[in-house]
């Protein structure tokens, strides 16, 4: 087996890792009833508390890959995922307990994601590094689908049951050991004084698409935050139906994952506003099924967003970076918008209470949202030629 081949196998096995934090998420309800004391909006940071620990760990990386490797930094955020995860289990008499164990999963989560990204954008370049991430966000709905239908069936008795899927980290971990490359550790540019000062600049292009990207991680995680309780406000099915509706969502990336490559050379830069767009109609879709085959199908259409943006954002971010600044754009990158994951509960919930207390209005009032951002990506996020000349 080739270098590089040895690197994509690595790179994707780890990429599976990424969204196991679904795991409890068909569990949400189950949870909520077993700590009716406990204020919903935290309980559903479990799923979410790991992007906000993510954000200080991402720019911690980009620092740390001057030290370490970047192999090494991913097989300790793995790590982090599986320690985290698998406590709960033992350690579920309290919602702020498994919370603090959500936190571990978030120091994995910086760490990790930030490492490979890097390590993608370091090992392949040009349209071959536009697929590549395509394959990643593919490979992390993989994993998502798998933690989300095994959270959802392990639970479905005892809800505790269901971080028992965290287990599938161990085999990956050993993948990882086995087939990741080291990378390169990060250097600083050499140059004049005001050369290396304007490589170290990040484009405005890369702030705009943080930007936007923060508020449409903030709607399109909607649909992992309120499933389950969807579900059991229509009265359509309970833990396993949910966790269709979480499945769907994350299996639409690894359809998508597979184009993304073509969609970066088609669309460019607008494939952004793209994935914005598809993701208000899932989100709408969702908002208005009756039944768990429409909500999926609302979901699946807003995971495909979520995968154009998770792939292609990262995409446009890599080839406007210099060598200095791609780690540091990266982490980023994945710093803000995680930021818009973790606070999505609390800023959906407080927004849309103005128009009701039902689930259900939620989910129209992050549609909302992510139209609002569709049209500004649409008019300023440029494509490359036209970005450079700003």
């Amino acid at each position: 087996m080739s270098e590089k081949m040895k690197a994509k196998v690595g790179l994707l096995l780890s990429a599976m890792a990424m969204m196991s934090f679904l795991s409890p998420a068909a569990v949400m309800a189950a949870m909520v009833q077993q700590f009716p004391d406990t204020n919903v909006a935290l309980i559903q940071m479990i799923i979410t508390i790991p992007s906000l620990i993510s954000i200080p760990l991402g720019l911690v990386a980009a620092r740390l890959a001057k030290t370490f490797y970047k192999k090494a930094l991913i097989v300790f955020g793995t790590c982090c995922y599986l320690v985290g995860g698998i406590l709960p289990y033992f350690l579920h008499g309290s919602a702020e307990i498994i919370l603090g164990c959500s936190c571990i999963i978030g120091v994995g989560m910086g760490i990790a994601m930030t490492a490979i990204t890097a390590l993608i954008c370091e090992f392949f370049q040009g349209e071959e590094r536009g697929g590549m991430l395509g394959l990643y966000a593919a490979f992390i709905a993989i994993g998502g689908t798998l933690a989300s239908l095994l959270g959802g069936r392990l639970g479905a008795s005892t809800w505790y049951h269901a971080f028992l899927a965290y287990l599938i980290l161990i085999p990956i971990i050993i993948c990882e050991i086995i087939f990741l490359p080291k990378g390169h550790l990060d250097q600083d540019e050499a140059g004049t004084g005001e050369e290396v000062k304007q490589s170290k600049r990040m484009s405005k292009q890369v702030w705009l698409i943080a930007l936007t990207g923060f508020v449409f991680y903030v709607c399109i995680n909607a649909i992992n935050n309120n499933a389950a309780m969807l579900v059991a406000e229509r009265s359509i099915g309970g833990s396993v139906e949910a966790s269709y509706v979480t499945t769907c969502y994350t299996i639409a990336g690894l359809v998508t994952g597979v184009f993304t490559g073509k969609i970066v050379m088609k669309l460019q830069r607008k494939s952004i506003a793209a994935a914005y767009i598809l993701g208000a109609a899932g989100l709408l879709i969702v908002f208005s099924g009756t039944s768990v085959p429409v909500i999926c199908i609302g979901a699946f259409i807003a995971g495909v967003g979520f995968c154009i943006f998770a792939s292609t954002a990262n995409f446009h971010v890599s080839e406007m970076s210099t060598p200095s600044t791609l780690t540091f754009s990266v982490a980023f990158l994945s710093a803000i918008i995680n930021l818009g994951q973790a606070f999505s509960p609390v800023i959906v919930n407080a927004v849309s209470s103005a128009a009701g207390a039902e689930v259900k209005t939620r989910f129209v009032t992050a549609a909302a949202g992510s139209i609002i951002i569709a049209v500004i990506a649409a008019f300023l996020i440029n494509n490359k030629e036209n970005a450079e000349k700003q």
